[in-house]
């Protein structure tokens, strides 16, 4: 099991405004790709009521698996933001990451948005590492993305 995950600074772009549009409630939504790069982002709708809580749309997430079989993609993340916390898998977050081969990526929506990736697997949690493409060619191996105040990195 890798701990790596490329994205590309303009699909973090995608889903940190996914998170602010959807703040004060979490947000969520699936990531695509091929070889651990992040090709494609799928904002879902959250059903849960709790506003600390997310529920991904049914419909929305069979929309979206039907779209990455058809692209000859498979899943390789699941992002979701916590508005009011830290970028951390909380627990109900660990109990509820079903797929032990992805990323779990969580935004934390604080002065300076944070995006941490994880690996969860048998309610163990690893922290990954993203590889982040940047404008120009750059390439950055992260911990964690920190956004400065215009949404670019900090």
């Amino acid at each position: 099991m890798t701990g790596l995950l490329g994205i590309g600074v303009d699909k973090l772009r995608q889903i940190l405004n996914h998170g602010r549009r959807g703040a004060p409630r979490e947000v969520c939504g699936l990531l695509s790709g091929r070889d651990g790069w992040v090709t494609r982002v799928y904002p879902l709708r959250n059903l849960e009521k709790d506003p600390n809580r997310f529920f991904a749309s049914p419909t929305g997430q069979y929309r979206a698996f039907q779209d990455i079989e058809q692209r000859g993609e498979t899943l390789v993340g699941i992002y979701h933001s916590h508005p009011g916390g830290e970028a951390v898998p909380s627990p109900r977050d660990v109990e509820m990451a079903y797929y032990p081969d992805i990323a779990y990526l969580i935004l934390a929506l604080g002065r300076e948005p944070t995006v941490r990736a994880f690996r969860i697997r048998e309610g163990k949690v690893w922290p990954g590492r993203l590889v982040v493409a940047m404008p120009g060619g750059e390439v950055r191996e992260c911990m964690e993305f920190v956004f400065g105040p215009e949404g670019g990195p900090r």
